[in-house]
C-alpha cells in the first residue's frame, strides 16, 4: 500500500511519520533521517517532489498505528494538495489537503490497524507547537527528544 502526498506545488511540505508497533515500540521518521528511510514494514521516500510512504502489507500485523504529519517548506505557506492512498488491489482513496499556514506541524491523517485491516482517517489538524507537542497529543509519548523538534536517533 502506498500513501503519497501530492502538493499543489512541488516540495511544499515535508512528510513526518510517527508509528507504533504491536509490541508498543514507537518510532519517528523525519526528513532529517535522509531521502529514503526504511524500518519495520514502512518505507518513506522523499527523493521526488512528492513524498511517498509505502507500507509492506506482508508484515502489516506488526504495525499498530501510523501518524502522517507535515511541516511547510516555507514557514508562512499554507499546505494544499491531496493525500493519495493506493491499495494493493489498485483501489485509490483521495483526500484533499487544505490547511492554512500551520503554526507548527499539520497532522494530515492517521492509520490504525484493526485485526489486519488498515483504517485511514483524515485529520487536517494544524497543531500549534512543536513536533514533540504533536506526537504527545496523538499518544506517541515513548519517543525520546533532544529538543522539541528533534527526536533522539
Amino acid at each position: 500500500m502506498t500513501v503519497a502526498v501530492r502538493w499543489s506545488q512541488p516540495a511544499m511540505g515535508r512528510l513526518i511519520i510517527a508509528y507504533q508497533l504491536d509490541n508498543g515500540d514507537q518510532r519517528l521518521f523525519t526528513p532529517l533521517d535522509g531521502p529514503l528511510v526504511t524500518a519495520d514494514c514502512l518505507l518513506l521516500d522523499h527523493r521526488g517532489s512528492h513524498p511517498v510512504l509505502t507500507i509492506d502489507l506482508l508484515h502489516v500485523r506488526t504495525l499498530a498505528r501510523v501518524l502522517l504529519a507535515a511541516t511547510p517548506h516555507l514557514a508562512a505557506a499554507p499546505l494544499t494538495g491531496a493525500l493519495v492512498s493506493t491499495t494493493y488491489g489498485g483501489a485509490r482513496i483521495d483526500q484533499p489537503i487544505s490547511i492554512p499556514a500551520p503554526a507548527g506541524v499539520a497532522v494530515l491523517a492517521t492509520i490504525h490497524n484493526l485485526d489486519g485491516e488498515l483504517v485511514l482517517r483524515a485529520e487536517w489538524d494544524a497543531v500549534r507547537g512543536s513536533l514533540q507537542d504533536v506526537c504527545q497529543a496523538y499518544g506517541y509519548d515513548r519517543v525520546t527528544w533532544l529538543d522539541p523538534g528533534t527526536p533522539l536517533r
